[in-house]
């Protein structure tokens, strides 16, 4: 049983279908570690792919509260990340409208779904924001069209490459083969999410044969990927049939431009830093399963020089003057082949991201665009604040062309 909350019995006029709300909707096991009781980890779910869980309708949801935003440092540009973050983040929200008994439409009425993937660099972000509440899209066009918004691991969770902690060749080979999917995690979590749907959006009055994948941003990159790679369950069956990437596109070369590489060591250093411990505290990717959630959370927010002057060469690529190690653009790793995940760039195979969503089995209808003032939002991020000297260059060489 799952318990969701009911909205748009007349509450205004523009609202024209009853609709239900269905929030934190666990798609996937918890991405945490079992520990024993001396603490020790047991079983590790930390920097690798989703574990399934099917659903127990046997048992009963309370499905009225967004879950918690992934793990990520406070931005004030990202609402989210200012909300109640944690590395149990897999949940999904849906929107449905409901017949008069207060029941999803099923049958023959089942309704296209609507995925929508959130923006914020692979490094910010959430549903929780007002601006992705899908409530009032749904209140107008729920009778006809499923709406459902998905969380997924963001930044230090989800893209990094620890390779910079081993010292050999055979160490290397061996980190890889126990995490496979390092530096696509987040593309895994969204594929998961796609699989529960498949799975179970009839229950919503979904049709999982009409499902169209939608992003901005971030969203929109991860939109391209999921077409190219990962637009099929375990079985091979077709997750998505029409996407809507907005205001993102991938490029072959993301590994050379924007490296997810060498953090390892600048991890490990933050987390001995912020607890005031020596900096040889953390050395191995054991000491980092150990870590806790806080404990990361606080490592997150860790000075960028406090990291260097400690002797670790850490290596930022600054969205602003926000000088913390960790607050990085970076794009999933897109991999040349299947089994191939240290591949820099899908030119390794002697292709591109297009090219390989042009050969996929699993072809997609394609709308995409960018959306309206994009770059009016992050004008202040971008840019440096004026000087006391020449105010108005700030005004007219970067705010007002941006905008």
């Amino acid at each position: 049983k799952m318990i969701g909350e009911a909205h748009g019995i007349g509450d205004g006029s523009d609202v024209t279908a009853k609709i239900v709300s269905f929030l934190g909707v666990p798609f996937a096991h918890p991405p945490t570690n079992d520990f024993d009781s001396a603490g020790n980890v047991t079983h590790i779910r930390r920097w690798k792919a989703p574990e399934w869980a099917p659903t127990n309708w046997e048992a009963r949801i309370q499905a009225k509260r967004f879950a918690p935003s992934p793990i990520q440092q406070i931005a004030l540009d990202e609402a989210s990340s200012s909300t109640r973050r944690s590395e149990d983040c897999l949940y999904l929200n849906i929107w449905t409208g409901y017949t008069d008994d207060a029941q999803p439409i099923k049958g023959n009425e089942q309704k296209p779904v609507l995925v929508f993937i959130h923006g914020g660099s692979f490094c910010q972000g959430g549903t929780k924001e007002a601006i992705y509440d899908c409530r009032y899209l749904a209140e107008k066009y729920g009778n006809d069209v499923v709406f459902v918004t998905i969380e997924y691991r963001l930044n230090l969770l989800a893209q990094f490459d620890f390779s910079d902690l081993f010292g050999t060749e055979e160490e290397k080979e061996a980190w890889k083969r126990d995490y496979p999917d390092h530096g696509r995690i987040c593309l895994k979590d969204q594929q998961m999410a796609l699989r529960w749907l498949r799975e179970n959006v009839r229950n919503f009055g979904g049709d999982p044969d009409r499902i169209t994948v939608s992003g901005e941003s971030a969203g929109g990159i991860s939109t391209f990927y999921l077409m190219a790679k990962y637009n099929h369950d375990e079985n091979g069956n077709q997750l998505f049939q029409r996407a809507i990437p907005m205001s993102g596109a991938e490029i072959s070369n993301s590994r050379a431009d924007y490296t997810n590489a060498h953090h390892g060591a600048a991890l490990c250093a933050a987390l001995a830093l912020t607890q005031g411990k020596e900096v040889g505290t953390y050395t191995t990717m054991d000491d980092l399963q150990k870590a806790t959630e806080q404990e990361l959370v606080a490592a997150l927010m860790c000075p960028l020089e406090k990291v260097r002057k400690a002797g670790v060469d850490a290596k930022a690529l600054l969205l602003s003057e926000n000088k913390i190690v960790f607050d990085l653009f970076v794009r999933p790793l897109a991999e040349g082949r299947e089994g191939e995940p240290d591949s820099t760039k899908y030119a390794t195979a002697g292709t591109n991201v297009y090219d390989a969503i042009a050969s996929t089995a699993h072809a997609v209808d394609l709308l995409t665009g960018t959306v309206g003032n994009e770059s009016r939002y992050w004008a202040n991020c971008f840019y440096p604040q004026p000087s006391a000297e020449r105010p108005l260059d700030y005004f007219y060489k970067s705010y007002l062309p941006q905008t």
